[in-house]
């Protein structure tokens, strides 16, 4: 399965995208999406999948499914992560880029003097 990604700035805070592939079904988000109906040559509207992260058409070329999705990524994330990008999996996770995990500014921090046990 060919995966096209680009990136989109959603209102509030990303939440991030996870994907895998199962033979010719794609689990986005934890819901499943069978792609295999979709006969050689066919190209079948964005509109026809109704899920919110499908950015185009989805097609069969020389036997590979061929998607994009929307990859929601927040406003002060790394440059990396506003770059589209093409990524081809046969089977399991899709590796999408990630952000840093940043610590929280509320984390907390052992006290001076004292030691954990």
């Amino acid at each position: 399965m060919i995966i096209h990604h680009v990136p989109f700035r959603p209102l509030g805070t990303a939440t991030p995208t996870t994907a895998s592939v199962e033979g010719e079904t794609l689990i986005l988000n934890e819901q499943r999406i069978d792609l295999s109906q979709i006969p050689e040559g066919m190209t079948l509207p964005m509109s026809a999948i109704g899920h919110e992260l499908f950015a185009g058409p989805v097609s069969r070329r020389n036997g590979e499914i061929e998607l994009t999705l929307r990859l929601a990524v927040n406003a002060g994330a790394p440059d990396y992560m506003w770059l589209g990008g093409r990524l081809q999996v046969s089977a399991g996770p899709v590796p999408f880029p990630v952000e840093p995990v940043r610590a929280s500014p509320h984390a907390a921090k052992p006290q001076e003097g004292k030691q954990d046990v």
